[in-house]
């Protein structure tokens, strides 16, 4: 199974034909959005988690910290080889950390697989 979101060279030629405006809205939109976003919803795991419920917390809100960024990033995450999965079988699922976009395609949840 993999998970696929733009390749390096793909990136690359996004990035050299509106490089201007791209930049602009990295820094403008999706840093600022990543930024209030984590603390706002890290915030709220937190509280939940102290209240007895850290599963719940961080099941549905680290989806919907995950679901707004990749939104706000356009990233779309391609899920190889689902009909692999069994659902009787319990799986361990590692990321190799190429970036940070990593942590975004992580959170997608058991049930979409």
């Amino acid at each position: 199974m993999a998970f696929n979101a733009f390749s390096p060279i793909e990136s690359t030629r996004i990035a050299t034909r509106s490089a201007p405006r791209l930049q602009i809205y990295k820094w403008l939109v999706v840093i600022s959005v990543l930024v209030i976003s984590t603390m706002f919803i890290g915030t709220i795991i937190i509280i939940l988690s102290l209240l007895a419920m850290p599963e719940f917390s961080s099941r549905v809100f680290g989806k919907l910290w995950a679901r707004l960024n990749m939104a706000v990033m356009f990233m779309r995450v391609q899920v190889l080889g689902r009909e692999n999965i069994d659902s009787k079988q319990s799986y361990v699922i590692a990321a190799n950390h190429q970036s940070q976009l990593d942590l975004c395609s992580v959170r997608i949840p058991e049930h979409t697989l």
